[in-house]
């Protein structure tokens, strides 16, 4: 789950690094991937173990709130607000765990890809077709329908090299 301070953090992260940075579109994405590796990210299942949340938003907030104090110079989190956060985003996919259809979008092309493109300016997930199932946890065979979207023109968020830019 993308959380509130993930934005923050991706925002800290590119101020810090100044003329440096990597031009992200600060939508919390490379600090979301971060936590999930390094396994403090929050995932669905997680939101409906009331005493596993509390525990772990604890955990999560004291982590985060050394990066905040130390590196980024930033105001603490508050773990009652990222629980509150939490809570709310239970309410509105309740409806929806478990359901029978489900939608996979893919998109940038294996440029964009952080395995096989043009890395460091890539995204943070993988961009091949491929991992949409693996992502989903579901058999490739189980997927029934494709529907391509494809635009008249390349563009691209963030800095960095654009391949097809002719200038």
């Amino acid at each position: 789950i993308i959380m509130s301070y993930h934005k923050n953090f991706d925002s800290y992260e590119e101020e810090r690094l100044g003329g440096k940075s990597f031009g992200s579109t600060k939508s919390g994405i490379a600090p979301f991937y971060s936590d999930k590796y390094a396994k403090i990210g929050f995932q669905v299942s997680e939101l409906f173990d009331d005493e596993l949340l509390r525990e772990k938003v604890e955990r999560v907030a004291e982590q985060k709130n050394v990066l905040l104090e130390h590196l980024y110079h930033k105001p603490q989190i508050n773990p009652a607000d990222i629980y509150k956060e939490l809570k709310e985003y239970k309410e509105m996919i309740e409806p929806y765990v478990c359901g029978k259809n489900i939608l996979l979008e893919g998109q940038l092309g294996s440029l964009k890809d952080p395995d096989h493109g043009i890395y460091p300016m890539v995204t943070s997930s993988s961009t091949l077709a491929a991992f949409g199932a693996i992502g989903a946890g579901i058999p490739p065979y189980e997927i029934k329908q494709i529907i391509t979207v494809c635009k008249a023109y390349s563009s691209a968020v963030g800095a960095g090299a654009f391949v097809s830019e002719i200038f």
